[in-house]
């Protein structure tokens, strides 16, 4: 922004990019002004002020004199704007964004100077999309390193408690998530409880309770076997409670329930939690996914380990009344 603003002599110069909080509206991304008057909160909408209608129509726009056209711009309290003379904006592809430039001097932009800024603008978005592939590169990785490590935990911890713990804390660190869980079927198979969870869920007491296949959020992903993802951009949705209506846990906004399938039945479920929205794209769904497998073939382990228990006693009953 400085560099731009230096090119044309301008006071300041101001980049607007697309708000993925609050659907339509732009949120000041970058800024450099020969002043300290910028209103760094100030939201655009398409169609307010001069930036708002660069976004609206997303075309560029030349004003040269604001005092005979009367442009508000954004971006200045009112005792600022009133000394702005001039105003150049030009929008980034696919309505990302717009590069707004001012001048306290009238006419001081001219058609070539609105060629350049688009010049500039195609520059800015170049750079955007870079660090957004160097981002999902990172967050790449990081996923990659986290399911090494869970594959390292299996082979280190022969304890399912040990590994199930350090497993969702790894997963609450790699994702954000504040409140990562495991619900498991217990020995009747009619109902579910924690067996384990990054920070407290449940109100005291209430940490051993079982609770049927009809409570809460979770009830429903072991009921019907499907997952459940709620993140950023699902935020109005109104999140159903993890364990049902009546157990009071921490404010949820964002939630992800994945069920671990054993034998064609969900034997637990993957829980994440977070009081804020989260943004849960396909690489996450994916990673979130192999860790489910990962953890649903631990269970079968000890599934099957317990059957192998079971089976001397059973025997023997069978042996007692033939």
């Amino acid at each position: 922004m400085s560099i731009i603003c230096s090119v044309f002599d301008a006071y300041s110069a101001v980049l607007y990019l697309q708000d993925p909080k609050a659907a339509g509206t732009y949120r000041m991304a970058a800024r450099f002004s020969l002043g300290d008057r910028l209103n760094v909160g100030a939201m655009v909408a398409p169609g307010r002020g001069l930036a708002g209608w660069v976004v609206r129509n997303n075309q560029p726009l030349l004003v040269n004199d604001l005092v005979k056209k009367k442009g508000k711009i954004e971006y200045y309290d009112e005792e600022e704007r009133q000394l702005i003379r001039a105003f150049m904006g030009c929008p980034l592809r696919q309505a990302e964004g717009v590069v707004c430039v001012d001048s306290k001097r009238s006419h001081c932009f001219s058609e070539k100077d609105q060629k350049i800024l688009h010049l500039f603008t195609d520059h800015v978005q170049s750079l955007l999309h870079q660090f957004e592939e160097s981002d999902a590169t990172v967050c790449d990785n990081r996923y990659y390193q986290c399911l090494q490590q869970i594959q390292a935990l299996r082979r280190q911890l022969s304890r399912w408690p040990d590994f199930l713990q350090q497993t969702l804390a790894l997963l609450s660190q790699t994702t954000g998530f504040e409140h990562v869980f495991l619900a498991v079927r217990d020995s009747t198979g009619a109902h579910y409880t924690l067996e384990g969870t990054t920070k407290p869920l449940l109100p005291p007491g209430k940490e051993m309770e079982s609770f049927d296949f009809g409570m809460g959020l979770v009830g429903w992903v072991f009921k019907n076997n499907v997952s459940f993802f709620t993140g950023e951009h699902e935020a109005t949705v109104q999140l159903s409670p993890l364990f049902g209506k009546k157990i009071k846990t921490p404010p949820v906004k964002s939630a992800v329930c994945l069920p671990l399938v054993v034998h064609r039945i969900a034997r637990g479920v993957l829980g994440l939690a977070h009081p804020e929205p989260v943004v849960i794209d396909a690489a996450m769904k994916s990673f979130l996914q192999m860790v489910a497998d990962q953890l649903a073939l631990f269970l079968e382990n000890l599934y099957l380990k317990h059957r192998l228990q079971e089976a001397p006693r059973a025997i023997a009953q069978a042996n007692l009344f033939s």
